[in-house]
């Protein structure tokens, strides 16, 4: 009968072995193939930056305004019920306008960013709707509007320091 277990564990490790030695080659090509693509963007991002270089001027010129709007920036929304207190962070992500807006120390959800010209628009998720806000910067100076859900009113604020 010792003989039988004594084979049975042998037969056991030898078939682990082999299941571990497959899925160590079967694995491996995976990783080296995963490694790989860090040598190769160079060449993958070769026809991406002539595809920005053949757009139109109107297409380049949001990168040309982005600048003036990037950073932090006090603010305060109009609202019926007093003023709100407003902090928007504007960033600029592959030249696209990048949003976050915290209201009363609160981060909300913010979609649908562009930039038309000096005019950024985005779209703020806020209680229980979704509001149009649109601003212009001026110097260290904010100015814009928001609207939605029958309401609207204007939004100033200053560059943070």
């Amino acid at each position: 009968m010792r003989s039988n277990r004594s084979g049975g564990i042998s037969v056991a490790v030898s078939v682990s072995l082999v299941l571990f030695v497959v899925a160590l080659f079967a694995v491996a090509p995976l990783a080296l193939a995963a490694e790989t693509p860090a040598a190769k963007p160079p060449v993958a991002k070769a026809p991406a930056a002539k595809a920005s270089a053949a757009k139109t001027p109107a297409a380049n010129g949001p990168a040309k305004e982005a600048p003036k709007l990037v950073g932090a920036w006090d603010a305060v929304a109009a609202t019926p019920q007093g003023e709100l207190p407003v902090v928007v962070t504007i960033k600029l992500v592959e030249g696209q306008p990048k949003c976050e807006i915290e209201v009363a120390g609160a981060k909300q959800v913010v979609s649908d960013e562009k930039l038309a010209g000096d005019v950024l628009s985005m779209k703020v998720s806020y209680e229980f709707g979704v509001y149009d806000v649109t601003a212009k910067a001026n110097g260290n100076a904010l100015e814009g509007t928001w609207q939605g859900g029958g309401y609207s009113g204007a939004l100033k604020g200053t560059r943070r320091p």
